[in-house]
């Protein structure tokens, strides 16, 4: 008995101490919202840990990293769920070696470039997605149990213009994803 205790403490203790040592923690969305503005449905979130130390090994070497915010509008039903409006929001985010900045160009919509030195300042706007418009709250019936969820896939850029783009998949060929996160509402 007095055996099982110390393999017991020591176990717990190794696997306690691993993320303390340096090993990463899986990317997490915190802050998920939803409000109404002006009759449409809008969502916001913020990811947390989407930085990883492969994440950023790649991006400090130049390859664009792409950060896919997919948000979901579901009316469940008794057999199946009604997936009512799918909506991607995409951050890339870039480091360029001569300026010694981040930049980081949001949405497919409204293609706005922000430059910055820090990468804490880059991963500010990378990582906060305010007000995306779902739905238009006249398009779905009243009265009915909706979801909304939200997942990240965190990714190298597919369509960037570098040399050796084909031995980028060498050093990093896997997307990191975040598990769903939902929110149950009525209207």
């Amino acid at each position: 008995m007095h055996r099982i205790k110390k393999y017991l403490i020591f176990f717990i203790f190794f696997f306690w101490t691993q993320n303390l040592w340096g090993e990463d923690l899986a990317p997490i969305i915190k802050d998920f919202s939803i409000s109404d503005r002006d009759g449409t449905l809008v969502a916001s979130i913020m990811l947390k840990n989407g930085i990883t130390s492969e994440v950023e090994k790649a991006l400090n070497s130049g390859i664009p990293i792409r950060f896919s915010y997919i948000f979901e509008l579901i009316r469940p039903g008794f057999l199946r769920n009604h997936k009512i409006k799918a909506v991607k929001e995409v951050r890339s985010m870039t480091y360029d070696h001569l300026k010694r900045e981040y930049r980081v160009l949001i949405g497919p919509g409204t293609r706005k470039m922000i430059s910055v030195k820090d990468m804490d300042q880059a991963k500010e706007f990378a990582f906060n997605v305010k007000d995306v418009e779902i739905v238009d709250f006249n398009t779905i019936p009243q009265g009915c149990v909706y979801i909304l969820r939200v997942k990240c896939v965190i990714d190298k850029e597919q369509e960037a213009e570098l040399p050796f783009k084909r031995l980028i998949g060498l050093f990093w060929n896997k997307s990191i994803e975040t598990k769903w996160y939902e929110i149950r509402f009525r209207y």
